[in-house]
């Protein structure tokens, strides 16, 4: 389906690192319900953040600006009670962290007009951002959002260098870029250091996240026609498909997903805290809706069910 270049293997744990990723995600025997995911949804009209629990209960509304521009694309803090996501307040797409409550909403850091895919390291201080400065690239920032180290170094003012994530040891990065005409799956050390592709192929390839372990790499792609979660095994380079999402002859499927406010944005998959369960985007009854699954693709169940876009899910472990 796929040709997979090789792939970086014998990850270093560094101890404290270790103990800081294994807190936060060393809980068992846990219910749906004792997750939290954070989502954006234009369920009221206007994109705005909500939570909820796994299950789909407990919905709670987080920002309520009512504003054409949107608020969308939504990661934990992590530590901290909050969330960072991208918005067009004050004049460009910037990174904004805002209380679970909705309070205290507050600019991430000052570089530039542009930064987006703001992501927060489980077991570092650090945090991994894409920016214009003046073309698109990574950057390295602490958690106050002084930037400290600028990771890649594009020139061409047509290639896109974004989506950048931390493994849960802060050790790896992983990134998209298309800097060969299609968008694909690449990592590097956080330093970045030892840039690898590890998808080749005319698919458009997006949004990878490191399962908790660091042993796997889940994206979208649609190297099938449609827009589906994958999930990549580093030790056996095997791509599994894990959705099926349908396909309509007018385009209308792919034209949602690529040509709203937030794009392929919603699209993010991500993992459980822990490693069992995934949540992605799923297209079904015409909507946009959020779904849950083991990552092997069992036990699916759609979590929303409106009319609205519901996307870019991202889990944590209930308070």
């Amino acid at each position: 389906m796929k040709s997979i270049l090789p792939i970086i293997t014998g990850m270093t744990l560094a101890a404290a690192a270790a103990s800081s990723a294994v807190g936060l995600n060393a809980r068992t025997g846990l219910t749906l319900d004792q997750y939290e995911i954070v989502f954006d949804s234009d369920r009221s009209g206007f994109q705005e953040l909500y939570v909820m629990a796994a299950d789909g209960s407990n919905v709670r509304q987080i920002t309520h600006r009512r504003n054409r521009m949107p608020d969308h694309d939504a990661r934990w803090v992590w530590g901290e009670d909050k969330v960072a996501f991208q918005s067009y307040r004050r004049g460009g797409w910037r990174t904004w962290t805002i209380n679970i409550d909705g309070s205290e909403a507050k600019r991430f850091s000052d570089y530039g007009n542009y930064e987006a895919e703001a992501y927060w390291s489980k077991s570092t201080d650090k945090v991994v951002f894409s920016s214009y400065r003046p073309t698109m690239n990574l950057f390295i920032a602490n958690k106050s959002g002084k930037v400290l180290k600028q990771l890649t170094f594009n020139r061409d003012y047509s290639v896109l260098v974004d989506h950048g994530k931390f493994s849960d040891d802060g050790q790896l990065i992983a990134y998209v870029s298309n800097k060969d005409g299609d968008f694909d799956i690449f990592t590097m050390n956080a330093d970045g250091s030892n840039a690898t592709q590890h998808t080749n192929n005319t698919a458009a390839d997006f949004s990878p996240s490191f399962s908790p372990d660091g042993k796997k790499l889940m994206y979208y792609s649609d190297a099938g026609g449609n827009f589906d979660t994958y999930i990549l095994d580093v030790s056996t380079n095997i791509t599994t498909k894990i959705t099926s999402n349908p396909s309509e002859s007018n385009g209308k499927y792919r034209a949602d997903l690529m040509e709203g406010p937030s794009s392929f944005k919603s699209l993010a998959p991500s993992w459980s805290p822990d490693g069992k369960w995934i949540a992605f985007f799923c297209f079904e009854n015409q909507n946009a809706e959020i779904c849950v699954s083991k990552p092997d693709g069992t036990e699916r169940k759609r979590i929303t069910t409106n009319n609205a876009h519901d996307g870019a899910p991202t889990w944590r472990f209930k308070p």
